[in-house]
């Protein structure tokens, strides 16, 4: 598989690579949009609705969602009500960051 060569195939391949490798209990829908904070996580009808600043560079728009794709995946866990990144979170968000970097966007030779 070749690498993706912009963002937007970034984008899309991450996406679908999140949904395979990592599901959450519920589907997730992901928009990028203007808002002030650098994402968020909603459980609406039992559908995830993730959301990403659209005017920050890609990097910061991955990162943000990694960072809500471990809150779909912890939402419902032990400690989702004391702290939103209780270390549930954090070892959640520890694990899809890694396989991230290991993935390589799909070009990973085993």
């Amino acid at each position: 598989m070749r690498k993706p060569r912009t963002n937007a195939e970034r984008w899309t391949r991450i996406l679908a690579w999140l949904k395979k490798e990592f599901p959450p209990n519920y589907p997730v829908t992901v928009r990028s949009i203007k808002m002030k904070d650098q994402g968020g996580t909603e459980l609406v009808r039992k559908k995830f609705l993730i959301t990403v600043r659209c005017d920050t560079c890609w990097q910061v728009r991955f990162d943000s969602l990694l960072h809500e794709w471990a809150h779909a995946l912890t939402w419902e866990g032990a400690e989702t009500f004391i702290d939103d990144h209780s270390a549930e979170w954090g070892i959640a968000y520890a694990r899809v960051y890694r396989e991230f970097y290991r993935w390589k966007w799909g070009t990973a030779v085993e």
